[in-house]
């Protein structure tokens, strides 16, 4: 199940824009990880970091 849009994120790192906190809608929409990928591209992307799949 997803999470809300509004669903606060608070990474174990700082990361390099110095935010400390996001939502899933600001990830989604601003993360080159998520941004502009479908679930399946994101979930084919992640497998090849991982060496999984």
């Amino acid at each position: 199940m997803p999470l809300p849009p509004e669903t606060l994120l608070y990474p174990a790192h700082v990361p390099a824009d110095g935010h400390l906190v996001a939502s899933v809608a600001d990830q989604r929409l601003g993360h080159p990880a998520f941004a502009h990928r479908s679930r399946d591209d994101f979930l084919a992307w992640a497998a090849g970091l991982t060496g999984a799949g």
